[in-house]
Protein backbone atom coordinates (compact mmCIF):
# COMPACT_ATOMS: atom_id res chain seq x y z
CA UNK A 1 0.00 0.00 0.00
CA UNK A 2 1.37 3.52 0.01
CA UNK A 3 2.87 4.76 3.10
CA UNK A 4 3.38 7.98 1.55
CA UNK A 5 3.68 10.71 -1.11
CA UNK A 6 7.43 9.75 -1.42
CA UNK A 7 10.00 7.07 -0.63
CA UNK A 8 11.39 9.37 2.41
CA UNK A 9 7.73 9.72 3.87
CA UNK A 10 7.00 6.13 3.50
CA UNK A 11 10.95 5.55 5.20
CA UNK A 12 8.96 6.45 8.31
CA UNK A 13 6.58 3.64 8.57
CA UNK A 14 9.79 1.32 8.16
CA UNK A 15 11.35 3.02 11.41
CA UNK A 16 8.27 3.00 13.25
CA UNK A 17 7.33 -0.52 12.88
CA UNK A 18 10.65 -2.81 11.91
CA UNK A 19 9.84 -5.92 10.39
CA UNK A 20 6.04 -4.81 9.65
CA UNK A 21 6.36 -2.52 7.10
CA UNK A 22 8.74 -3.30 4.18
CA UNK A 23 9.58 -1.73 1.36
CA UNK A 24 7.54 -2.97 -1.76
CA UNK A 25 9.47 -4.94 -4.41
CA UNK A 26 9.62 -3.06 -7.87
CA UNK A 27 7.56 0.00 -6.65
CA UNK A 28 8.78 0.45 -3.33
CA UNK A 29 11.35 3.11 -4.59
CA UNK A 30 7.68 5.35 -5.08
CA UNK A 31 6.77 5.05 -1.46
CA UNK A 32 4.76 1.97 -1.47
CA UNK A 33 5.32 -0.10 1.13
CA UNK A 34 4.07 -3.91 2.35
CA UNK A 35 2.59 -3.54 5.97
CA UNK A 36 1.42 -6.34 8.00
CA UNK A 37 -2.31 -6.69 8.97
CA UNK A 38 -3.11 -8.02 12.93
CA UNK A 39 0.58 -7.36 14.09
CA UNK A 40 1.60 -4.06 15.84
CA UNK A 41 0.40 -1.46 14.07
CA UNK A 42 -2.49 -0.23 14.77
CA UNK A 43 -5.49 -0.52 12.92
CA UNK A 44 -6.35 3.07 12.50
CA UNK A 45 -3.32 3.30 11.09
CA UNK A 46 -3.62 1.10 8.78
CA UNK A 47 -7.11 1.83 7.62
CA UNK A 48 -5.54 5.31 6.57
CA UNK A 49 -2.58 4.39 4.54
CA UNK A 50 -5.12 2.17 2.83
CA UNK A 51 -7.08 4.95 2.54
CA UNK A 52 -4.93 7.13 1.52
CA UNK A 53 -3.40 4.72 -1.22
CA UNK A 54 -7.28 4.84 -2.66
CA UNK A 55 -6.74 8.17 -2.71
CA UNK A 56 -3.80 8.53 -4.40
CA UNK A 57 -4.18 5.38 -6.96
CA UNK A 58 -7.96 7.05 -8.39
CA UNK A 59 -7.04 10.51 -8.07
CA UNK A 60 -4.15 9.27 -11.02
CA UNK A 61 -7.24 7.77 -12.92
CA UNK A 62 -8.89 9.55 -16.09
CA UNK A 63 -11.80 11.12 -14.83
CA UNK A 64 -14.31 8.83 -17.17
CA UNK A 65 -12.78 5.88 -15.08
CA UNK A 66 -13.32 7.37 -11.13
CA UNK A 67 -15.96 6.12 -9.11
CA UNK A 68 -19.61 8.35 -9.69
CA UNK A 69 -19.16 11.15 -7.04
CA UNK A 70 -15.66 10.37 -6.03
CA UNK A 71 -14.08 13.76 -4.88
CA UNK A 72 -10.06 13.53 -4.00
Amino acid sequence: MKSGPTREVADEWLHRYPGEATVMAYIGRSGWNDLAFGATIPDDELLEAVDESYRLVVGKLPKKLRPAGWEG
